[in-house]
């Protein structure tokens, strides 16, 4: 009953803190010139030399602004608006732009911050985002976690979460980046791109998250505000610390500005392959007939049957038999034409892909293709693209190769044929 009348007191401060006071921004204008004497010289016998000049006078105006914020607790459904003068007037404009069941309110700081469970209940607070989450707690007796951060003077910024999912008997992994306001759905999301039963998700908001396994298979996640290292040990430790076993590995781990942090480590990695092809690294003008075009791993000297373009650079961390890519590994391809550097992680049979591969390109397209066992090199998969467009279908080797369907950002859908990354049949909407 005392936790009751807490939590109800705290939503009548929130609600009748949501009008407070307006946010001052002050700026500087231009209010004539004062005239000042400046020595500009000294005469011969060492006297000052002075003439007025004229020096900008300015003064202070300052203007009163209101930003406001409507959200339906169940859909998640928001609209926001910020700069306004009046408080009223940008409440009623956000409320009506949100729709039916929205809640609005409108509030004068730098910053508030909205907290929500994961039922209906939801806080307010214009101190901190601590703050917001105790009070939305207090209410649900649940975790709440921070959905938006609103601004009088700036638009609302979303809080997304992340999802790692694992699955510790296949090795899968996946990794959920869409634009999910809940654990529940970027967790949802991770499971579904892992793709199997025994997958496992763990979802976080911001800095860093990580999965690591213990030596009889059992999962634990942690998160950090700052380094993927940091996530990484911190799953160790918790993964040590409960089940004693010091073999605890991580076996995922991402951090919450994926697509940036990504770039910048394959940006890295791209500066070792921009080797310069010298004679003997160039293809050779006969193969046999059942060998597609090859490039060579500069380093290993590997064949990749997968990579029909003279332009490409690649580098194989595994292993290398007969001259060819073998077994499990990372292969880093980077064209000279585009600079896009792809990381592909898979398993190779005699130089071909065999198997589940997932890959991940710095202009933010992601595929994950299941090639027929045994170096066949064609499979089905998905392709996503980084203008929302997503390809279902058929592949030979990296590239598109056969029927599937296009699915394009707006939603619509049509079936189309490529050949080779070459669109055969042309789609129709």
């Amino acid at each position: 009953m005392k936790k009751l009348a807490l939590a109800f007191a705290l939503l009548c401060v929130t609600l009748v803190s949501q009008l407070a006071f307006a946010k001052q921004i002050c700026s500087k204008v231009p209010d004539g010139y004062d005239l000042r004497s400046v020595v500009t010289g000294y005469d011969n016998k060492n006297h000052p030399i002075t003439m007025m000049q004229r020096f900008p006078r300015y003064r202070t105006e300052c203007i009163w602004k209101y930003g406001a914020f409507a959200f339906n607790p169940q859909t998640r459904a928001n609209s926001s608006v910020w700069n306004y003068d009046n408080a009223d007037a940008a409440a009623n404009f956000v409320k009506r732009a949100c729709g039916e069941g929205c809640t609005a309110y409108s509030y004068s700081e730098d910053f508030s911050w909205v907290a929500m469970s994961k039922g209906v209940a939801w806080a307010v607070s214009r101190w901190s985002l601590q703050d917001a989450i105790l009070k939305c707690e207090l209410l649900d007796d649940g975790n709440c976690d921070i959905v938006w951060t609103t601004s009088s003077t700036a638009d609302t910024t979303p809080r997304y979460f992340q999802a790692l999912a694992f699955d510790p008997k296949t090795g899968r992994r996946a990794i959920a980046r869409g634009k999910n306001l809940s654990r529940a759905a970027a967790a949802s999301e991770a499971k579904e791109l892992c793709a199997t039963a025994d997958c496992w998700a763990y979802a976080f908001q911001g800095g860093a998250g990580a999965i690591a396994m213990s030596s009889n298979g059992l999962l634990w996640g942690a998160w950090s505000k700052d380094l993927l290292s940091g996530a990484a040990n911190n799953a160790e430790y918790y993964c040590r610390k409960e089940t004693g076993d010091i073999a605890c590995k991580t076996q995922i781990a991402s951090d919450a500005e994926g697509a940036e942090a990504e770039l910048r480590r394959l940006e890295q990695i791209g500066k070792s392959l921009n080797v310069r092809p010298t004679t003997e690294q160039k293809l050779p003008e006969t193969q046999s007939p059942n060998e597609s075009p090859f490039v060579l791993d500069l380093k290993t000297r590997c064949k990749v049957f997968e990579l029909n373009d003279a332009n490409t650079i690649a580098k194989w961390s595994g292993t290398c038999v007969s001259g060819k890519i073998e077994g499990s590994g990372t292969l880093m391809t980077m064209s000279k034409k585009t600079q896009v550097i792809c990381e592909n992680v898979g398993e190779m049979k005699a130089g071909l892909w065999s198997g589940r591969v997932v890959a991940k390109c710095s202009d933010g397209m992601r595929a994950e293709v299941d090639y027929t066992p045994g170096g066949a090199g064609v499979g089905k998969g998905t392709l996503n693209l980084p203008n929302g467009d997503k390809y279902e279908g058929e592949f030979k080797g990296l590239s598109l190769h056969g029927q599937g369907k296009l699915t394009r950002a707006d939603g619509s859908t049509s079936q189309v044929t490529f050949a080779n990354n070459e669109l055969v049949t042309a789609p129709q909407k």
